[in-house]
Order: C-alpha cells, then structure tokens, then sequence
C-alpha cells in the first residue's frame, strides 16, 4: 500500500470516528431529555450510561467503518467531484429518509439533520483536508 492511500484510509477513519462520537452525543443528550425512554422496555432494567457505552462502540465502529468506505472513495474520484457526490449522498439520504418516515417527532428530524451535517461536514471538508499532503 503506499502513502497516499494510506494517509486517505486514515483521515477516512478518523473523520467516521469523528462522526460517530457526535452522534453518540447526539443520542444521549435526546434520550436524557426524554426520560420515558426506559418505560418501553420494561423487561430491562436499563441505566442511560450503559446505553451510551454500547452507544459509542457501535456507532464508532458503523461511522468508522463509513469512513474507511468514503477514503476509499476518495482514492477514485477527484477532489471537486469527492465533495458534490458525499454531500449529495448524505443529503439525499436525509430527505429519503424526511419522505419514508413522513411527519415524525422534532427531535427524531433534529438528530438525522444534524447526522447528516456531521456526516457532510466530516467526510465532504474533513476527510480531504486530513488525507491531503499540504
């Protein structure tokens, strides 16, 4: 492998790790503001640190794993290009998800926007800065 694609790969998975923090900051701070939460699993008896614990390892490995799929990315499409089709993606991926679910809760719009700013943010600004040789 040499140096380039490494150095993308890298920045790749730290931008997803980047986006998988926020939105695991994200998460817990709407379910500490929505403490009827637990009262919808009733067999379990579920304390909000323990889901933030499974919360951040599953979402750092998923976003990470994204990353390393968006440096991938980036090795074969050219930079002007890179930015327009992953912020395309992922604003797409907001509005079918906006048109699937239809009108659902403030908060449930507020975390897949701000997701999918985070992810904008991330891998279309983050991930070609972090994988350049400047």
């Amino acid at each position: 492998m040499n140096l380039d694609a490494a150095r993308t790969l890298l920045a790749g998975w730290l931008a997803g790790a980047v986006v998988g923090l926020g939105d695991t900051a994200l998460l817990l701070v709407i379910l500490a503001r929505h403490p009827g939460w637990a009262t919808r699993l009733p067999a379990f008896r579920i304390r909000l640190s323990f889901v933030g614990m499974f919360a951040a390892n599953g979402m750092v490995i998923g976003w990470t794993l994204i990353g390393l799929l968006m440096g991938a990315l980036l090795l074969k499409v050219p930079m002007p290009a890179f930015a327009a089709v992953v912020a395309a993606i992922w604003i797409g991926l907001g509005g079918v998800h906006g048109f699937l679910r239809g009108r659902t809760s403030r908060d449930e719009m507020l975390a897949v926007w701000v997701t999918v700013t985070l992810a904008v943010l991330a891998f279309a600004g983050g991930l070609p800065l972090l994988a350049s040789t400047r």
